[in-house]
């Protein structure tokens, strides 16, 4: 450990940044006091980054001691708030029929293992996991995050609002609900000290980190599996990698909502399916300043440190970005526009007469659609089409807006057009 010679309350508190290597797995890097921070004035966070296997059973299981071994390991540094990757107990990269094997309950084995590791070690646990639950009679799922207290009890189960692109649609539902819009983006303290939470994509969008800072977050914990260049799931490679939100995003959002934030990403690889995945290994945790206090390499690490509020002083000579907000001239932050376009997709084929009809349909009334070849897509896609028309094969043309689907059914002018409102498509 390093301890720091003095406090100076206009920049960084003058406490170095430990580099050692404890154990041939595992780097640790800290940045802390030989004193643990006050209840309610501080928390020691640590954050573990890890290549995990994916996707079984098994590797359920695996992750699940890997995540006892490291609470018990957390706890003799004295860590009380301890994070994991986004979807650390299955790993990332599933797909819809893995989703629904390993899908579990809040109250299922998996998060009953996890809430007794934190009461074992008397540590507050983030602990991502896809979630099975019950929604208006139907069974659906969810990419969440369970907080267990030091004591073992639930503090909250955080389901991701904000999905990122096609395979978390086809994969979740989002975790909104207009009748629980008050419940999202909640703060719960441990050990006195609040902490709010978001996932993964969510740390890209201001107005969370802003929502949670505002409800009096003093910490804000992102679970992530951000990765590089990725197979989409029209079976595409994607043109651009996943963007470093570390370099710019979360520091800049810890300096303007003057908060704490990291950022729990994984390392190394995942493969499923003949497809891989390769993550950014980019965990670190950021002060209140926008600066990095301890960063990780693409290397299994556990990233330690105070988080210490009164450790750092103003940004500012005067003023302050909460105090003086106006919100009544926000307003259009609130409004229903759409700045991101959705479009239509039509999965056909070329020797389809409902096919050519019912894009003659879309092209006369100026439904802009993407159309996709079935029969040249990749096997999950083609599975995921089977599964929309009902399980025994594919039928087309099937429709796909934003998530919502359409299976395929002989041309009807009428029927179309009703039904592609359902789904959001405005005719003119």
């Amino acid at each position: 450990m390093i301890f720091p010679e003095k406090r100076i309350n206009y920049s960084l508190p003058d406490i170095k940044t430990n580099y050692c290597k404890e154990a041939p797995e595992m780097i640790y890097l800290s940045r802390v006091r030989n004193y643990l921070p006050a209840q309610g004035k501080g928390i020691r966070l640590g954050v573990y980054q890890g290549e995990c296997p994916v996707g079984t059973k098994e590797a359920v299981q695996a992750n699940l001691t890997r995540l006892e071994t490291v609470a018990e390991d957390a706890a003799g540094h004295g860590v009380q708030l301890l994070s994991f990757p986004e979807l650390y107990i299955t790993g990332y990269a599933l797909n819809p029929p893995l989703v629904k094997e390993l899908a579990e309950s809040v109250d299922g084995l998996s998060m009953q293992r996890v809430a007794a590791t934190a009461k074992a070690n008397k540590l507050g646990i983030i602990c991502p996991y896809p979630e099975k639950a019950g929604k208006s009679g139907e069974t659906v799922y969810y990419d969440s995050i369970a907080m267990f207290g030091p004591d073992g009890e639930l503090l909250l189960n955080y389901r991701k609002v904000h999905l990122f692109g096609q395979a978390e649609r086809d994969n979740y539902i989002s975790g909104y609900d207009e009748n629980n819009a008050d419940e999202l983006y909640k703060v719960v303290k441990v050990f006195g000290f609040p902490v709010g939470i978001l996932n993964c994509y969510e740390a890209e969008f201001p107005e969370l980190s802003r929502i949670l800072a505002l409800r009096g977050a003093k910490l804000i914990v992102i679970p992530t599996a951000a990765d590089y260049f990725y197979t989409l799931a029209n079976g595409k490679m994607a043109e651009v990698p996943y963007p470093d939100a570390t370099t710019c995003m979360i520091p800049a959002h810890a300096y303007g909502n003057h908060v704490f934030i990291a950022y729990s990403n994984r390392c190394g690889w995942e493969e499923v399916d003949g497809k891989s995945w390769e993550y950014r290994g980019n965990s670190v945790i950021c002060g209140p300043h926008g600066k990095h206090l301890v960063a990780a390499l693409p290397e299994e690490t556990m990233l330690i440190a105070d988080i210490v509020p009164e450790d750092f002083g103003r940004t500012h000579p005067e003023g302050d970005y909460l105090e003086d907000r106006l919100p009544q001239t926000y307003r259009i932050l609130t409004e229903n526009i759409t700045v991101r376009k959705i479009m239509l997709n039509i999965y056909a084929a070329k020797w389809c007469p409902h096919c050519r009809k019912s894009i003659s349909y879309l092209k006369e009334h100026n439904i802009e659609f993407n159309y996709v070849e079935i029969e040249e897509q990749p096997e999950e896609v083609i599975n995921k089409i089977v599964e929309v028309n009902g399980g025994d094969d594919w039928v087309v043309p099937t429709f796909e807006l934003d998530g919502k689907w359409r299976p395929g059914k002989v041309f009807n002018a009428e029927e179309l057009r009703r039904d592609l409102e359902e789904m959001g498509i405005k005719f003119q």
